[in-house]
């Protein structure tokens, strides 16, 4: 049982999804193992340019703008009003890249080239939508961080209405190109800094499952997966890493991390039984 609440947990990450209620996993699962603090290799913080700060100084009436480490809007909003209202656009991802480019100077951007549509989600008894944009840079999505987040009320017919966004966009356009690293390779360097005893050499299995690489590893009863993405730092620009989820299920440990895909250094990692459990 706790073997498939683990991996539940290992898929929710996958989605992008790592916030579960307490009831997802059972009170003594979550205390039997407190496991590793989480951990971000990132300090510092961008500053937003003057053009950037010129450009929220613009926005209508009582708009306001919160920056992110990477210099660009953590949030957008305008309290009691709408950003933008009677956008005339076919669909609600169209009314909200719409707003995008007409402020990509906000974000620092010459443009939304790399911003792909990840996600288009109608809330539930309204009509508005979260819709999704995930940075791309060479064919390989950014993640834990790159993404923007558009909230849009309203209908084809009518009109669109922009009501929030927040973003964790990064304002870097080049990702550093060497990979040395097989994914393989990344997921047992983030097993080795979850303080899981294996390597490469236990690997048995590898199958590709959409942008990801499933692993069928000795001794782990849970499906483990890695994939190569875009790693945003705030000093360093964009680096190539192995996003693994590495999943313990006996020992009821469960860890998403990001290891340098060149030297295979930690980058980040996410303790998700800690997660599932606030």
């Amino acid at each position: 049982m706790r073997v498939k609440m683990l991996w539940a947990v290992t898929l929710m990450a996958a989605l992008g999804v790592i916030l579960l209620p307490a009831s997802a996993l059972s009170v003594a699962e979550i205390h039997e193992h407190e496991g590793l603090a989480d951990y971000d290799s990132r300090s510092g913080k961008i500053a937003p340019t003057s053009a950037q700060r010129a450009h929220a100084r613009r926005l209508v009436g009582n708009t306001r703008v919160r920056w992110n480490r990477f210099g660009t809007p953590s949030s957008i909003v305008r309290h009691g009003k709408f950003l933008a209202r009677g956008v005339h656009a076919k669909s609600a991802p169209v009314a909200a890249k719409w707003y995008l480019n007409r402020h990509k100077a906000l974000f620092g951007l010459r443009s939304l080239d790399g911003l792909v549509l990840d996600s288009a989600t109608r809330l539930i008894g309204s009509n508005g939508y979260a819709v999704n944009f995930r940075q791309v840079f060479k064919g390989v999505p950014t993640s834990e961080s790159g993404l923007v987040t558009v909230g849009v009320v309203g209908s084809r017919a009518r009109g669109w209405r922009v009501a929030t966004v927040s973003s964790s966009l990064t304002k870097a356009t080049n990702l550093a190109p060497t990979v040395k690293l097989s994914a393989a390779d990344g997921w047992a360097r983030a097993a080795r800094a979850s303080r899981l005893n294996r390597s490469v050499l236990n690997i048995l299995t590898q199958k590709r499952v959409g942008g990801w690489t499933r692993l069928g590893v000795a001794g782990l009863d849970s499906p483990q997966t890695v994939r190569l993405v875009a790693f945003p730092t705030v000093r360093e620009g964009l680096l190539p890493a192995y996003e693994a989820l590495v999943v313990d299920g006996k020992a009821g440990k469960a860890y998403r991390s990001f290891v340098d895909a060149r030297n295979g250094r930690l980058l980040a990692r996410q303790n998700l039984v800690h997660h599932a459990a606030s």
